[in-house]
């Protein structure tokens, strides 16, 4: 790792000399498109942060003072060897953070890994990103100036929880140039040792308690994926500590609790979001595109189910009414928050469920009613493999989402006179995208884009549709006759 790094004194000097603030490496770069060594096209006019230049890759977006002179294919595209100028991309962009001299020596002298990652954790602690904080809490940045944020040091994560969702967003995180997985926190110390051996956490940081992850100086922030049951509880423990959340879905048991949460994010100025990451997968936001240019005219109906056979267990956290478990919280929010998206709130609403012997819902079935005259039908259930599918009708046609609707890979959009299916594999900033078995990459990208430029709240999953989709399951739940609570 050391040696591509093994600049003599005078390469160092001069591009200290030379540098820029890193903000100009974060503009738009100029006219023109670039191919690169993998045969990928970058259409220049993307701001390089999401094309991302960085330690863990060699996506280049902008040729400034970039040794060879690229060549031009029969194309005519601009193409680079990114792997023989990643190097000097790397120290330049530390010259244009401004990093001190002696830090660059630092890495340049380290002798292993764990000398390099020291110098880097060194630098990253000397210049942290502009993050929101409470007045509460230690300062993350230096204000005013440059870091570097986004380019070769990392949002530095926290994840509460161990189970499958935390395993699968671990994974995720490592698609991200710009992230790195830093501290877990756990009912005991044995489950964080695992999850921390696992996906390489220091020991130091693999916490027993979720109080003592919240008090971990070395994390920007935080992840919950505990159970629905203990989401209002560790979202707040985290936001008093003065952290931002992306907190799992469901985002609470219901929307008293929601609305608390975001009510705290927001008088301590700190960043919360619900992790619906469907919402920011290549066919969800192709899906808006699409209804934004009236591609299928006015939306009359949204139709999506999604349900699989779970064999009853009472042990199960899907089956135990306290923990929240049940079809509505885990599988449900999916085709409720797709018809959110394209509907927004219903007005009325309709719901038939059927009770398990634990008291949870196995299987329901909701009508709602909009103000416009639009309708949707959502179902999900633990007793049955549903279509898992949705469709969007409008006056002029209609998108179908194909099994798997939360994470589809393709659309098919249907007019009176035209059928298109559109593959979404690639994802948008051109690498491939494995979104049926995974895909939650994007949604912790959003929020790291979102946090660069100080917003507190996502403009694709606002508080205030969280907490009116909480709501709407409050309404439902009702009517079926289920209850988490006792009181």
């Amino acid at each position: 790792m050391t040696d591509a790094l093994d600049l003599d004194g005078d390469d160092v000097e001069e591009l200290l000399g030379d540098a820029v603030p890193l903000l100009a490496m974060l503009q738009p770069c100029p006219k023109g498109r670039v191919k690169r060594d993998d045969g990928r096209v970058i259409t220049i006019g993307q701001p390089a942060k999401q094309v991302g230049v960085s330690v863990k890759t060699s996506r280049v977006c902008h040729d400034k003072g970039l040794p060879p002179e690229p060549d031009r294919d029969a194309s005519g595209y601009r193409r680079y060897d990114a792997n023989a100028t990643i190097e000097l991309v790397k120290i330049r962009t530390l010259a244009e953070a401004r990093v001190p001299l002696a830090r660059i020596r630092d890495l340049r002298s380290a002798t292993d890994k764990e000398e390099f990652q020291h110098a880097l954790h060194k630098i990253g602690d000397e210049q942290r990103p502009p993050l929101k904080t409470s007045s509460h809490t230690r300062p993350l940045a230096l204000s005013g100036r440059p870091t570097i944020y986004g380019a070769l040091m990392s949002f530095r994560w926290g994840i509460a929880g161990t189970g499958t969702i935390a395993n699968g967003f671990a994974n995720a995180l490592g698609r991200l140039p710009d992230a790195q997985l830093v501290a877990v926190g756990s009912r005991n110390r044995e489950t964080a040792d695992a999850f921390g051996e696992k996906f390489g956490i220091a020991p130091r940081h693999r916490h027993g308690s979720y109080e003592d992850l919240a008090a971990d100086g070395n994390v920007d922030i935080v992840y919950v994926a505990s159970p629905h049951s203990h989401h209002h509880e560790h979202t707040l423990l985290f936001l008093n500590a003065g952290r931002p959340v992306l907190c799992e879905k469901a985002f609470a048991l219901d929307a008293a609790q929601a609305a608390e949460m975001a009510e705290v994010a927001r008088a301590r100025g700190l960043f919360l979001m619900e992790a619906m990451w469907s919402r920011f997968l290549p066919a969800y936001v192709k899906i808006r595109e699409l209804l934004s240019e009236g591609a299928i005219g006015e939306v009359q109906s949204v139709e999506a189910d999604f349900g699989f056979r779970f064999p009853a267990d009472p042990t199960h956290r899907l089956f135990d009414r306290a923990l929240g478990g049940g079809a509505l919280l885990d599988l449900g929010v999916y085709p409720v928050s797709l018809a959110s998206m394209v509907l927004g709130t219903p007005d009325r609403l309709t719901a038939y469920g059927t009770l398990g012997e634990t008291g949870v819902d196995e299987h329901t079935a909701v009508l709602s009613g909009y103000s416009g005259g639009a309708v949707a039908l959502t179902q999900c259930s633990m007793r049955a493999t549903l279509s898992s599918t949705a469709r969007i009708t409008g006056t002029e046609g209609h998108i179908e989402l194909p099994f798997m609707m939360h994470c589809p890979d393709e659309l098919t959009v249907r007019t009176r006179d035209t059928t298109e299916r559109l593959s979404l594999h690639a994802a948008r900033d051109g690498e491939d995208d494995d979104t049926a078995g995974g895909g939650m990459h994007h949604q912790a990208r959003h929020v790291q884009e979102r946090l660069l430029a100080g917003e507190s709240e996502s403009d694709i999953m606002p508080l205030d549709e969280t907490v009116a989709i909480m709501r709407t399951l409050d309404s439902v739940r009702e009517q079926i006759g289920v209850r988490y609570f006792d009181h």
